[in-house]
């Protein structure tokens, strides 16, 4: 269940209450979208049941991919992590552009190219480039975060953002220069939720 509460400079915050086991963060709803970023359109009455078995992979492919760059972050050389990392990117990007989720397909594709280039040795793995991996895996879990919750009944038909133009643009000057310092993420503005527990027993009384 999905909840609100106020942050310290008076904000509403949206919460996300824990209670699957998931751990997921509640769908984005602080800022509008930048005119610029591509919009997800989600064909619900006819994809729904494909849409749902899209989602349910997707668990185990970002979990690939958080796994992934832990290990790179301490290994950059090891090659069946950059291997593991690259398959989830390319089923991404396969399930994606089969349900005409083009956003998703092209960051997965621009993530996938750089993480080939590495497997080719074209480029070398250093932080500032696992933190660019790191973050288009990220954009996935929210994108996967925002269709669980439309699937559900939340927003549904609404567009679905999730700011990629910036990320897919670090990732081609890496490809169109590998040897040139990574350019720095920008500063995120909007809050991120806050995970809270579940509530305790509603029969329970504080003392």
């Amino acid at each position: 269940d999905t909840v609100t509460v106020p942050a310290a400079d008076g904000k509403i915050m949206p919460v996300i209450l824990i209670s699957d086991g998931k751990n997921l963060p509640a769908p984005s709803v602080a800022a509008p979208a930048d005119e610029s970023e591509p919009l997800l359109n989600l064909n619900l009455e006819a994809d729904k049941e494909l849409l749902r078995e899209f989602i349910n992979e997707s668990y185990e492919h970002l979990q690939n991919i958080e796994n992934g760059v832990l290990i790179l972050e301490d290994d950059p050389a090891n090659f069946d992590a950059l291997n593991t990392i690259f398959r989830a990117f390319h089923t991404f990007k396969g399930g994606s552009g089969f349900l005409n989720l083009t956003p998703i397909k092209d960051l997965a594709h621009e993530s996938e190219s750089l993480l080939d280039a590495a497997r080719q040795h074209k480029l070398t793995l250093n932080s500032p480039i696992i933190d660019v991996i790191l973050d288009g895996g990220d954009s996935l879990k929210k994108f996967v975060v925002q269709i669980s919750a439309q699937l559900n009944g939340d927003n549904a038909g609404q567009p679905i953002v999730v700011p990629t133009v910036g990320l897919i643009k670090r990732v081609k000057a890496i490809l169109a220069n590998p040897s040139a310092p990574v350019a720095a993420a920008p500063i995120k503005s909007e809050p991120a939720p806050i995970i809270v527990p579940p509530p305790a027993d509603q029969d329970e009384q504080p003392a």
